[in-house]
């Protein structure tokens, strides 16, 4: 039994794919990583989809300001007799994100789950918003939303 599939546009669609990646037919390529970076209370959270990558093989570096995840997505049909359909993406990865002045990066963290790098940045201590209040001699203690105390 053989499996098979006809798509007369398939072809055209792997070599602009990879023409938009910047690479031709044959030529290694270079994953690009969908990502997410939100804050949440303390902390900045970068989310990296690396589908079918051992966590063990996620570099993650910061060098000054600069966080750099790097790995490659390897192929698990390397030894397969024979390769009837090859759609998914099998390349080094890498991805660099600008981190602002008011993170410690001492205090990174990262995990891997269903697919997902999570990285979590806190915000230094010196940098986490505080409340501050305004006092008057007439008014007495005013907070910063302006309500009376």
């Amino acid at each position: 039994m053989t499996i098979s599939s006809f798509d007369p546009f398939a072809s055209l669609d792997r070599v602009l794919s990879r023409m938009s990646r910047g690479g031709a037919m044959g030529e290694a390529t270079t994953l690009s990583l969908p990502m997410d970076v939100y804050r949440k209370g303390d902390e900045f959270v970068v989310e990296l989809d690396i589908p079918g990558v051992d966590p063990s093989t996620i570099d993650i570096s910061v060098e000054r300001n600069m966080l750099t995840v790097t790995g490659e997505v390897h192929a698990k049909h390397a030894d397969a007799d024979e390769l009837i359909v090859c759609e998914r993406p099998h390349a080094r990865f890498r991805r660099q994100v600008y981190l602002g002045e008011n993170l410690d990066t001492e205090q990174i963290h990262a995990g891997y789950d269903n697919g997902v790098l999570t990285i979590r940045i806190p915000v230094t201590e010196r940098q986490r918003a505080r409340k501050i209040e305004v006092s008057s001699k007439q008014q007495g203690a005013i907070d910063v939303g302006g309500s009376k105390r």
